[in-house]
This record gives C-alpha cells, sequence and structure tokens, in this order.
C-alpha cells in the first residue's frame, strides 16, 4: 500500500495551487489591463469566471471522482489545469484570457473536491484522518494568503504571465507525483450527477454574476440586467424544487437545518 503521507503531499500540492488562483490574479489586473487593453467589466470576469466555474461544477466533479476514480479525475484536473493556465499565459486578448480561466475553473474543480476524498481515502483511522484533514484546510488558507504576495513577486519581477506559466510545471509535477503516491479508489455505489440540480444551480450563478458584473455597463434598471436578475431567481427557485425531490441530491438541503453547518457556510461566505 502507497504511503498515506505521500498521498497527502500529493493531494495538497493540486490543491495548494488551485486555490492560490483564487487571489493570485488580483495583483496583476492593472498590468493585464495595460497589456490588453481590458475593460473594468472585463477584468472582472477575468476574476470571477474561475471562481464562478469551480463553485458551479465542485459537488458535481465530486461525484464523478466517487464513480469513476478519484486519482483519475485528479490526474485529468491537474493536467488540464496546466493546460488552461498555458492559455492564459499565452493570452492575446482579454476574450481569451477569460476563456482560460473558465477551463481553469472546470480543471480546479475536478481537483479540488478530489483532493480531500483521496486524503479520507489515504488515511481510514479516525484520528489520523482528522489530523490530515486539519493539514489540508492548513495548506488551502496558505494559498489564499500566499496568492497575493506570490502574485506581487511574479508580477513585478516577470511579468503578468508568469502567474499563470508557473502553473505548468507545477501541474506537470503534481501529476508525476500523484501517479508515483497516490492509490486509485472510488465508491461504485454512488449514484450518477444529479443534472438537473447542477443545470439550476449553475445557471443562478452564472446569471447573477453576470448581472452584478455587467450592471454598470448595460444599467442597473435595464431589461437586460432585469431580465438576468429575474432568470436567477427562477434558477435559484428551481434548484431548490429540484434538490428536494431529488433522491440523491447534489446539494442536500437539510444540512442546513443544522446549525454549525449553517454557521460555518455563513463565516465562508
Amino acid at each position: 500500500m502507497r504511503s498515506g503521507r505521500s498521498s497527502l503531499v500529493a493531494a495538497c500540492s493540486g490543491y495548494f495551487f488551485v486555490l492560490l488562483d483564487v487571489t493570485i490574479v488580483n495583483v496583476a489586473l492593472a498590468r493585464i489591463a495595460r497589456d490588453l487593453g481590458s475593460s473594468t467589466e472585463g477584468l472582472q470576469w477575468v476574476v470571477d469566471a474561475y471562481a464562478l466555474v469551480l463553485a458551479s461544477l465542485m459537488l458535481s466533479t465530486g461525484n464523478l471522482a466517487d464513480l469513476y476514480g478519484r486519482r483519475r479525475v485528479f490526474s485529468l484536473g491537474l493536467a488540464g489545469f496546466g493546460v488552461a493556465s498555458l492559455i492564459c499565459g499565452l493570452a492575446s486578448g482579454t476574450g481569451m484570457l477569460v476563456a482560460g480561466r473558465v477551463l481553469q475553473g472546470v480543471a480546479a474543480a475536478a481537483v479540488l473536491p478530489t483532493s480531500l476524498a483521496i486524503v479520507g481515502h489515504a488515511f481510514p483511522g479516525q484520528g489520523e484522518r482528522a489530523r490530515a484533514i486539519g493539514f489540508w484546510a492548513g495548506v488551502g488558507s496558505l494559498a489564499l494568503i500566499a496568492g497575493p504576495v506570490l502574485g506581487g513577486l511574479l508580477v513585478d519581477g516577470l511579468g503578468w504571465r508568469a502567474i499563470f506559466l508557473l502553473n505548468v510545471p507545477l501541474s506537470a509535477a503534481a501529476l508525476l507525483l500523484t501517479h508515483a503516491a497516490v492509490e486509485e479508489s472510488s465508491d461504485p455505489a454512488r449514484e450518477g450527477v444529479d443534472v438537473r440540480g447542477q443545470l439550476f444551480g449553475a445557471g443562478f450563478l452564472a446569471l447573477a454574476v453576470f448581472a452584478l458584473i455587467e450592471g454598470r455597463r448595460f444599467g442597473w434598471g435595464s431589461p437586460e440586467i432585469a431580465a438576468a436578475a429575474a432568470l436567477a431567481a427562477a434558477a435559484l427557485a428551481g434548484f431548490v424544487a429540484a434538490e428536494r425531490a431529488a433522491r440523491r441530491p447534489m446539494l442536500d438541503l437539510r444540512y442546513f437545518r443544522q446549525r454549525g453547518f449553517s454557521a460555518a457556510n455563513l463565516g465562508a461566505a
């Protein structure tokens, strides 16, 4: 059996730079705007496209990892993240950069929840699993804090493209470590993806973010923003209805009845 510590290092390596990209881009926005001629709205999409796609797909990719193999999905996510980062680093315009960020978000959604599943499988004992998950959570917090600092150093020293190109060798190294250290695991008893919940949830987030970002350009009372806000509300209602009706929901709404769960999510928000 492969070492649990090696699996922990492999899982945390991918988890670290996936969360690093949530904050590292912020310090590069002025340089990106200067080089690519990006508008304020364009820069907001550069930041938020990544987080939007990551948040929309994270729960479903976790289910796919349980079904088809956690190491397999984690490895695909790492490889995809490296390719998407290369696209971002070579972007010749804001549209190409945003497209690369969307692809980064898809890949990150495969890495983030799967990294935790890999840690849980590598440490079957309750006590050692708790310590390993605590370390995993600490790595995530460190990544969010390190993003602006490392981003500032890279942007000042090498330019804004370096914050994306750095991910290419990091992804390759994490991929090699994963194949050397992580055992394949799955949960065949899990059912498939909650498609209705996924569509409604992603639709709500996309429409709400669109309204918030583009409100300044179209006007807050414009038909476009009013329609986006109305559709976002309808999608949210559809999501709640779909999750209540689903036998295996993507997000079990009953968890929110637990005070600790609701408080933790409120604090995170």
